[in-house]
């Protein structure tokens, strides 16, 4: 959805934060017991430890901003979770903390998992909508997805063939007669120029420079795939600490998407100023913009009146469908997702979170940004 830094940390990047202290709420003066008090009379539990690791190697994205929010305004700390947060190029089952790891990943880095044996299941579908798309070249012989056919599309990398592919399949294209053209960080430009007849494109990216001058299939009315979601390895054989860790973890996150529901510009200032590189590559207005595209998919299931982080049978189901078309996922594949979660992730109060945002303080930066132009994106 939103660009992340290829500079200097592009390399694997085996930096983990920790949290010695919680975050003063900034609302003892306006709202009395405020948010500072809002877990005061919860039971007290024991302290679960997790490791949260994205699969993109770098902590540079806007996208993460669930994360920080629910590090940062200390909803984390006061659900009793411990958060590590690390990132490495490659999310390995194997090393260490992956016992306890929640990764943000891919249906097809899923699928790529649960062929390699390591049991995965999405525990929370955070992108809510559809995300991937194409981007095709104006003027053009491809006036729609469905005429891909024996066309050409620039990718960014090899990897991008697992996102295209099922893309093709659910337009009607069979992907074996169609080429991909690997152009680096120049994939959009060569849709734009007429070296290719189209890119992958994503949400957001109609409004780059790099993008505007491409006619964009994105979002719901073009595709139902899944996208993006939290993810963990064996979850069936998870001890009762261990799933109410992962509850307390989920029950964070919804308090900070709705933190973000209320104070986008808030939610993009705690993300801008907490996760490692992000500042050296966005403008604050920027980073107001890439959480109004993020936002945008994350909330798309709330505003259809489903939970938070619920995962739609029929999106999977197309999926897998189209997956297995693709060669991507054997036949009769196993579910790699599951429900069991969000009913519990969805019972916390969020009534006082709502206060939290409402009187969070922007600051100087953020207080001259504004809104993304248009409101919701889908495209």
């Amino acid at each position: 959805m939103t660009a992340v830094s290829k500079s200097a940390d592009w390399s694997p990047l085996a930096r983990t934060l920790t949290r010695r202290s919680f975050l003063g709420w900034s609302l003892a003066t306006t709202a009395g017991l405020g948010a500072a008090n809002m877990f005061l009379v919860a039971p007290k539990r024991d302290r679960v430890a997790l490791t949260w690791m994205p699969s993109r190697g770098t902590l540079a994205s806007v996208d993460d901003y669930p994360i920080w929010v629910a590090f940062e305004r200390g909803y984390l700390k006061q659900l009793g979770v411990d958060l590590s947060i690390v990132a490495q190029r490659e999310p390995s089952p194997g090393g260490a903390g992956a016992d306890s790891a929640v990764t943000f990943v891919s249906p097809a880095e899923l699928l790529s998992m649960a062929d390699r044996g390591l049991n995965p299941t999405s525990i929370f579908q955070l992108c809510a909508g559809s995300v991937f798309g194409f981007a095709l070249h104006r003027g053009g012989r491809v006036r729609r997805p469905r005429d891909l056919e024996g066309a050409s599309i620039a990718i960014g990398d090899e990897s991008w063939k697992a996102i295209v592919d099922p893309l093709l399949v659910e337009a009607g294209v069979n992907p074996r007669v169609v080429t991909l053209v690997v152009a680096r960080d120049r994939w959009l430009e060569f849709a734009a120029d007429g070296v290719t007849d189209a890119a992958l494109s994503w949400r957001g990216l109609a409004h780059t420079d790099a993008g505007r001058h491409l006619t964009h299939f994105v979002g719901d009315r073009w595709s139902q795939l899944p996208a993006h979601s939290y993810a963990v390895v064996g979850l069936e054989h998870r001890t009762a600490l261990e799933i109410d860790g992962l509850n307390r973890f989920l029950q964070a996150l919804v308090l900070a998407l709705e933190f973000a529901a209320e104070n986008p510009r808030g939610a993009a200032q705690i993300t801008y100023r907490s996760a490692p590189g992000l500042a050296e590559t966005l403008s604050p207005q920027a980073a107001v913009d890439s959480l109004a595209v993020a936002s945008s998919v994350y909330s798309s299931g709330r505003r259809r009146g489903m939970a938070w982080g619920l995962h739609e049978r029929p999106r999977w189901q197309r999926y897998m469908s189209a997956a297995e078309q693709s060669g991507l996922a054997k036949p009769a594949s196993k579910p790699v997702y599951s429900n069991q979660l969000i009913a519990t992730a969805n019972s916390i109060d969020t009534t006082l979170v709502h206060l939290d945002a409402a009187t969070f303080a922007l600051d100087r930066d953020f207080r001259h940004t504004t809104g993304l132009t248009g409101g919701i994106v889908d495209g």
